[in-house]
Parts: C-alpha cells; structure tokens; sequence
C-alpha cells in the first residue's frame, strides 16, 4: 500500500507522539529521581515480526534504542507462539538487555483488537535505571567486581504479566533482593503505566487511520532512514581511516584497555571493525555486542543528525566485533562500567569520522558519566537510601564555536539531577557547585569547561563509590587543539586527603557525618592552533573568570 506524503508526515508525527506521552508518563510516574529527574529511562515502539525499532522517544537515553530492539528480538526468539495479548515480558540480563543490571527493561506485545483475537501489531517497550540491584555496593557499580554475579540480581526474559495478570511472586522476589524496595516498586509500576499509555495512543492512532496504513508507514519510514543515511555515508570520501582510544583502567588494575577501529566507507556503506581492541577485561568495564553495537549508531547520529533514528537507518552500517574482547565480552563478565566503554567506542567513531568528514565532528568531550554512588542509612529518617549522582563535562570545540560546557553524556539526554532535590532525598549537602576553571583544551576554538563539586554527608555512615574515567586519558584535541582536563576525585575523610590509586575508579569509601567529596569533571578537548584563537575570545574568557592560567596560543 502506497501513502501520499501528507499522510505519511501525519502518522509519523501520531508515532512520535505515542513514544512521547510514553517518555511523560514514565517521568512523572517514576519514584526515582534517577528516572523522574535525570531521564534515565527510555520508550519504544517496535515492529511485531522483526522486532526492529521504529521509533523511540524524546526525551529518553538514545543508546538504548538499538538495545531494546535486541531486547525485544529476544523475546521473540525464547518466546516465539507463546506471546499473548496482556503479556508484559521483564528482563535486566545484560547478555539479552544489554547494558548493566541496573537497567530494568519491559516488553509488551501490542494486538489490533485484542480482545476479538486481532493480530499482533507491534511491540511497546521501555526502560529504566533503578536506583539498586543488590550486589557487592548500593547502586550496583562494583568497581572491583570480576564477575556479573557480584554486580547484583539478574533476570532472564520472563512473563511480568501473563493475560494480563501480574506475577506477584516475581515481584516479590526482586523486590527481596533491592536495599530500596519502594522506590524499585514504584519505578516498576511507572513502566507498565508507560506502556498502558502507550497502548492507548497507539490504538486511537490505529483506529483513526487503519492497522493497513500503520504499517504501510512503518515500512516507508524504514525505507527513508536507508536512504537518507546512504546520502549522508556517499558523501564521504571512499576510504579506509583508522583511530583508537583509551580507557583509564578495569577497576581492578592500573592498564589502559585499547578501544581501536577501522572504517572502511566504499560507496553508501560503511563498515567498522574493532580487531585492534584489547581483550575483555578483568573488572567491570566490559561492554556487550548489543551495546557497541548501538554505541556506533547513536555516534553516527551525532554527525548526520537529520537521519531518523529506525532500523532503516542501520542497514548501510556493518559491525565487526572480536569474541572475547572488550566490546563483544563473553557471557558472564562483569559489565558494571559499560557505560564509561561505550562512551569511548562513541569517541573512536567520531574520531574515524573526523577524518573523513573533518568540518562535521568536534574534538572529543568529558565522555565519562562519573557515577558516584553514596549508600547508607540515614538516621533522621530511620531508613536505608542509595544516592546516585552523576555530573557532565565539557564539550569538544568544534569547527565554528567552543564547545559546551557541562554538557550531558553523548550516549543519551539523561542529565544531572537538582542538587535541591538530592538534598531532600538524602543526608547530603552540596557545598559548592560550580564551573571548572581552566578545564578547557585550549584551540582555536576551545573546549567546554567541566565543573566542580563538592558533596559533604551530614549526618550517619556510609559507603561511596565512584565509576569515571578520563582521569588519565584525557579528552582529545583535533587539528593542533589540546587536551582537556581530566577526572578529579579527593575525599576528605577527618580532615585528611585520599585520593584513589586508579583516579577515577574506587568503591566501599567509609564515611562519617562531616566528610566531604570533592569531585571535578573533565573539560572538552581543543579544536584547531590555540595560536589562532583570537584575542578578544581570550580576554573575554578572563573577564568571565573561567580562564586564570596563561593561554598557551596567547
């Protein structure tokens, strides 16, 4: 069935429209500040036969796009003709979710009149980061941890609902499991109200314009994310291009893990391999297929923007991934830290990028998220609480301007949460949260700057553990542009400094009621001579107070 383009804008608009209400619901319905606050969430919608994205929304963490569609072809494949209409299927498992057990993923089947025994239609799915698991540490990030085991409860593809009917003893059994069972729950509760909303929409989508058209456009929208990104991927010169990348260390011990690429862009296709990368590692910095895989897409997006976001637009990309290596681990591993890897294999795309298409990507940014992690039992409250925190860093400058300052994390639009906020939540206190002064790579244009905290617990004992990096490798320059500044973290513990052997990896830190963290976040990497920056852009920055130090091109 062919659509006129007036028709195919509409329900394209009606789709986005779907996944965004889905994106409001599961906010303002999350307990978590992690998912209400920072948006680590994201929703989907994806077809009934592949399994294939078709659209995600706004305002959720893009990487996670094509890892629910991973998500989703597995419960297909494990479920195949047992899927029925009310089923809501729950996995965290990072060998089929993906990411780190933390990230609680549900699918749901969608049927065209359900209750008549109509066909299956598509899938509504969503995810979102729950604030504990169980393992070794509150919050889940085992810095030290050598194996999934140690991370926290793991949970393969399984009916959350059956008919329509929850599993209550499943319920139970991940709730026993979770230092903060209440907020776990109410999280829980927000994605199956996302997913009904979703539903919802989409029937009225489907009654208003036909189940024949809504497929229709699915596949026309698919076909013109092809095409689009074979544009976008001819327009770059035919070639073979190569960069590689660092990360700090495993958590265990002090080596850097190599994330290495080549490119290879012949017509519309492009290929990449990472033969040149290390081995998995001992520690939790490991980072399944499925995410890599993703990782890449979402790079790509950053540079060809204007391309959708659906399956379409993978098909000219090819994927090579090395069994047994850092971004293709075996099943078991510890992948705690997959968040900081991913991050770098987003570097080493737009870095193979920058080659290819130089006035299109900017120097690198922050690209850690610096997840900090205090947990305790607050005695004013008389309860358990973990607290996540984590900041942004700066931006790479890039071909025309400086670079963002304190930007979000490039694998998603999540974001820190107000300071007010945790202040409320938990017994700590934000003395101070501010720019990062002389963070910035200098260049012709400069980078962002990162920014600086410093977070006192008032009251009690805890345990605090922070997974970073970019405290050795920092974040790189392009054209002649410098480094940024890296990763900095100093605990004040009775008056006396510790600061970690790995820099930006360290877990189980004793707190008293009184000591401090003071955490600095990295600054984006330099674009260009420094020696062609102009003066004005210099002084300017002077007077502002962000620059103290003398600039290397002045």
């Amino acid at each position: 069935m062919s659509l006129d383009a007036t028709t195919l804008a509409v329900l394209r608009g009606g789709l986005d429209r779907v996944v965004e209400e889905m994106d409001i619901t599961l906010r303002r319905a999350a307990f978590s500040p992690v998912v209400s606050e920072a948006c680590d969430m994201a929703n989907g919608i994806y077809e009934a036969a592949s399994g294939e994205v078709v659209c995600q929304g706004p305002q959720g963490v893009p990487m996670f796009i094509g890892i629910m569609q991973a998500a989703t072809q597995m419960v297909l494949e494990r479920w195949a003709e047992k899927i029925q209409p009310g089923d809501v299927f729950i996995v965290n498992d990072p060998s089929t979710a993906g990411t780190h057990l933390q990230d609680f993923k549900l699918i749901a089947p969608y049927f065209c009149e359900a209750a008549a025994g109509g066909p299956r239609l598509a899938f509504l799915a969503n995810t979102a980061h729950w604030i504990d698991v169980g393992g070794a540490v509150p919050g889940g990030f085992g810095v030290a941890a050598r194996e999934i085991f140690q991370e926290g409860l793991r949970v393969p593809p399984v009916k959350l609902m059956a008919r329509g009917k929850l599993n209550e003893p499943l319920i139970r059994t991940i709730l026993a499991n979770v230092r903060v069972p209440r907020w776990a729950y109410g999280d829980l509760m927000a994605q199956l109200a996302s997913l009904d909303a979703g539903a919802r929409r989409l029937t009225l989508l489907i009654t208003h314009h036909g189940a024949e058209r809504f497929l229709a456009a699915v596949t026309e929208l698919k076909r013109r994310a092809e095409d689009l990104m074979r544009g976008c991927v001819e327009a770059i010169p035919d070639g073979v291009y190569r960069f590689h990348e660092h990360v700090d260390n495993d958590g265990v011990s002090n080596s850097p893990l190599r994330i290495e690429a080549t490119l290879t862009v012949r017509g519309s296709d492009m290929a990449f391999d990472f033969s040149g990368s290390s081995e998995q590692s001992q520690g939790p910095m490991n980072l399944p297929a499925s995410v890599t895989i993703s990782c890449i897409h979402v790079a790509i997006k950053h540079v060809f923007h204007q391309v959708p976001m659906n399956a379409g637009s993978f098909v000219p990309v090819r994927v090579s991934l090395p069994e047994g290596s850092l971004v293709n681990p075996q099943r078991g591993c510890a992948v705690g830290g997959y968040a900081e890897v991913g991050m770098r294999v987003m570097d080493v795309v737009e870095g193979l990028l920058a080659q290819a298409a130089p006035r299109a990507v900017p120097a690198g940014s922050a690209s850690t998220l610096n997840a900090l992690l205090i947990g305790g039992y607050d005695p004013g409250r008389r309860r358990r609480y973990v607290c996540y925190f984590f900041a942004g860093g700066g931006g790479g400058g890039g071909p025309t301007s400086d670079g963002l300052t304190h930007m979000n994390p490039q694998i998603g639009a999540a974001r820190s949460q107000p300071v007010e906020i945790l202040e409320h939540l938990y017994p700590v206190l934000f003395e101070h949260s501010r720019l990062r002064c002389d963070s910035a790579g200098h260049g012709r244009f400069r980078g962002g700057f990162g920014a600086e905290y410093a977070i006192r617990l008032r009251a009690g004992q805890a345990r605090a553990t922070l997974m970073g990096d970019r405290g050795i490798h920092r974040p790189f320059g392009l054209w002649g542009g410098e480094p940024g500044r890296g990763t900095e973290v100093v605990f004040l513990r009775n008056g006396q400094e510790y600061r970690p052997p790995l820099v930006s990896k360290v877990q189980d830190v004793s707190l008293q009621g009184g000591d401090r963290i003071l955490l600095r976040t990295p600054g984006g990497g330099g674009y260009g001579a420094p020696g062609d920056r102009p003066a004005a852009a210099i002084e300017r920055d002077r007077q502002r107070g962000v620059i103290t130090e003398t600039w290397s091109g002045a």
